[in-house]
Parts: C-alpha cells; structure tokens; sequence
C-alpha cells in the first residue's frame, strides 16, 4: 500500500508562524532551526536583498524543509510604493522644534539638518500646507508649510533624530500612488518564476490593485495566493470590496498604526479579523508582535499578551519581521511565539461561524464543529482535499489539528496558511479507505492522535469532484474504517 505522507508538520500550534528571512538568519542552519523551532511560513521582504539572494533562499528553504520532512511556504512580500527620504551625510540629523526642513525631488544630493531628497517625483503636488508628514515609525512630525514643483517645505513638530532612508507617510493627504510600481511588476514576475506560494501586495487601496494582480499572475496557471495588506484608512474603508479579491488579508499594523490614530489599531484588528474569517479568508497579523527580542533574549509581558490576544481574536498567522531577519537570537523568537501560542490555545473557544451561503458545504463544516465539541474530538480528518474542505473547516476554528490528504506540494503548501490544517501529500488513487488510514498513520506517527482518541472524518462525495464537503463520519482511533 502507497503510504506517502511527506510532509507531516512536527510542531502542534494551531496559528501559524510566519519568520521572515534577512542576515541573522538566512543560511542553512539558520533556515533549519526556524524550523525545527516552529516556523511554518518563510516571508521573503523584496524592500531588501537582491533577485539572486532570494533565489538562493527559496532553494534552501524548499531543500531544507524537504530534507526534515516538514511542508512549509514561502511568502514573497512586495514593497508597493513606498515613499522614502534619501540619505545624509551623516546617518542620522538632530533637528528642533520648530526649525524649517526641507523636503525636495531627487535623491542625488545628501542632506542635512535643513532638508533631504525624496525618491520619485510627480506625486507630492496634491499635499497642502497644514497637513502632517510623519517619518519612521511616525516618532518624527513634520508639518507641511508650501508646497512647489520641486520642494515641500515644513516646520518640525518635534525635537529628535531623522535616519537616512526613512519612510514618508502622509495620514491627512489621499495619495494617488497606486498599489503596484513598475518595480514591483518585475517582484511579482521573478516570485512566479522561483514558485512563491503567496504574494503579499502593500499598500492595497481598492478591489481593481487586486484584480489587475490576478489577472498577471493567472497568465502563468493558477498562480500564487494574493494577500492584501491592510495599511491605509482607505483600505479598511474598502475592506469588503478588497477581500472579495483576495485569498487573505495582512493587519499590518506598523503603517496602520502611523494613518491612522493610534488607539484605533486594536479595534481594527478585530474587526479585519473577524471580518475575514466571516468571508472565508485567512488573516495574518502583523508587525513589532516580539519587538523587543530583536535585541533581547526575552519578550515583555505586553508582546506575550500582543501574541496571546491575536489568537483570542482569530488570526491564522502571527507574523515576525525584524525579530528574525536582523535579530540576535531568530530561533528562539519562533521558540517562543510558539509557546505563547500553545498556551494559549487550549483556552480559546470559538462558536460556530455564521453560514454564508445556503450550500451544503457550509453546513457541514458547522456541523463538524458541533460534533467536535460536545464529542470531545483529538482531531479532524479530511482524506483528500484540494483547499475547499480545508479552508471551510479552519474557518470554524475547531481547536485541535484538521489533518489533511491533498494531491501535491503545491496545494499542501498553500494550506499551510491555513489555521489548524497540517497537510501532507497522499495518492487518490488508493480510494477513500486508505487514503484515510494512511492519514490516520500518519497523524498518529506526528503524535496528533493516540490509539482510542475520537476523531472525526470529513469531505466530500464522489472523491474525484473537487470543491465539495459533504459527509461527517465519527470514529475511534484504532477502530476498523
């Protein structure tokens, strides 16, 4: 009997890991213990490296997870118009509250304390004087006092440090930018080219930066799963009309947190979240969620509650950034991210989600929940599935592993994005049986299940009819199928 089921994910936290890759850990044995540690999903961020650098990443990561049995995918982030300042002379300028500083087209000349270059031209005329600019993390306050074909001139709203190559956000103006440079085009191209499972399109304004994507991507088949980043007031205010387009979402909460006010980011993040899940579209969460590791070997007890609250709230994915791409100890903030998360697990209770639609599909994914519960199951068990079963059982949020039969590589690793799936590769060609005793073995090899644990079957009939969820069967670990 045909029993391949490469690719049993070893780790049992529910929510997904994303480790995005940079210097402190992009090698071999950095890649192998993001791993072993917990990682589920590589971000490769195109704002950095070189086309080279990441073809060599997307080679380790796919050899390496290959070689330690393990299905993980590989997100290709893309950079979107954003705007930044040039460089100083120095690193960085101290400037005073209420001094002039000048911002002007161009790039060529470093600046100084009295003003610095931007990149890219033709976009600064709509901004007006009394609106604010904000540099980084949004630490620094410029406001704008005129405005010429070749400068923006302003006064510092407040004492500090500017650092060359920081990034310019506007909150009171409505840039025309668009979602996707000439650049970017380029990213998305190459992404394709080395088999991405993901593209994570920033600064995602409406329905149509989506649909133009797609519409590039799908020329090659299929395509990548599209994710949109939800990084600008108007992109929360079109929220619907974007998910609809897309696969998942990004709470990107750095740029989230810096156009919009502050104290508005946690609802928002509750409401994205509970808003895809309710469209059926995965969720990640993202940004400074372990901040303080990037130096220490410790998190704050806020950053634990952060990543803690993020699972209460439903998220897919909790997301690292510069804690592993630059970070003293990478391995030991996906070691960590992964205990919080298996903490806090067992403690969330979700109900049953809403139905939306009148399908029975929908209706039997709540009713495995139902049974899931009050039967106290270990697991759920989808034999073959090629994403739809999956994703509306995840949706639930069941709270124990949903172990998945799918029919390659590709598709398994887009389950990976998936709350509480665990995919791996088996052959329909066995038939419904086996196929379902070979992911019960393999299941009971990674330590899901044990001998007597009830678990449930799921899926749909006739097997070979793609997209359909339709019977629910209890079982007992050990029990003939």
């Amino acid at each position: 009997m045909n029993t391949d089921t490469r690719g049993s994910t070893a780790s049992h936290h529910l929510t997904r890991i994303i480790a995005t890759l940079g210097p402190a850990s992009d090698s071999d044995d950095g890649v192998l213990t993001l791993i072993q540690a917990g990682t589920n999903i590589f971000r490769l961020n195109f704002s950095h490296g070189t086309y080279e650098q990441h073809a060599a990443s997307v080679e380790r990561i796919r050899r390496i997870s290959a070689l330690e049995g393990k299905i993980t995918a590989i997100l290709q982030d893309i950079p979107g118009p954003k705007l930044r300042i040039g460089e100083f002379a120095e690193e960085t300028v101290s400037v005073s509250e209420g001094q002039e500083f000048t911002l002007w087209v161009g790039t060529d000349n470093k600046g100084d304390s009295s003003g610095v270059g931007f990149e890219r031209e033709g976009w600064h005329s709509s901004i007006k004087p009394g609106e604010r600019v904000l540099l980084g993390d949004g630490n620094m306050e410029l406001n704008v006092v005129s405005v010429s074909d070749d400068s923006i001139l302003t006064t510092v709203g407040n004492s500090g440090e500017i650092r060359s190559r920081q990034g310019l956000n506007f909150p009171d103006t409505d840039l025309e930018l668009g979602a996707v440079t000439d650049e970017d085009w380029d990213h998305i191209a190459f992404g394709l080219e080395l088999g991405v499972d993901a593209i994570a399109l920033s600064f995602v304004q409406g329905p149509e930066d989506l649909i133009e994507v797609r519409r590039f991507i799908q020329r090659k088949g299929d395509g990548p799963l599209l994710i949109a980043k939800i990084e600008t007031p108007k992109a929360v205010e079109n929220i619907l009309e974007i998910i609809e387009q897309s696969d998942g979402v990004m709470v990107a909460r750095g740029d989230l947190g810096i156009t919009l006010p502050i104290e508005r980011v946690p609802v928002i993040q509750k409401y994205l979240i509970q808003l895809a899940r309710e469209q059926r579209r995965f969720v990640i969460t993202a940004t400074q969620m372990l901040e303080s590791m990037t130096q220490a070997a410790r998190p704050t007890r806020a950053e634990a509650t952060d990543v803690a609250n993020a699972v209460y709230d439903g998220t897919d994915a909790v997301m690292l950034s510069g804690e592993t791409a630059i970070g003293r100890h990478p391995s030991t903030v996906v070691e960590t991210m992964r205990r919080i998360l298996t903490a806090t697990e067992p403690s969330v209770k979700f109900p049953s989600m809403e139905r939306i639609d009148e399908s029975v599909d929908s209706a039997v994914s709540r009713a495995v929940k139902q049974l899931a519960d009050e039967l106290e199951a270990k697991a759920i068990l989808a034999p073959i599935s090629s994403g739809s079963t999956a994703l509306r059982l995840s949706r639930q949020r069941m709270g124990v592993p949903i172990l998945v039969g799918t029919l390659n590589d590709t598709l398994a690793r887009r389950m990976v994005f998936y709350q509480s799936v665990f995919p791996m590769i088996v052959d329909p060609e066995l038939g419904l049986k086996k196929t379902s005793e070979c992911v019960i073995q393999n299941a009971l090899d990674a330590g899901y299940i044990t001998n007597g644990d009830r678990v449930l079957l799921s899926g749909g009939l006739p097997v070979e009819k793609a997209g359909t969820t339709n019977f629910i069967r209890a079982l007992t670990v050990g029990d003939e199928i």
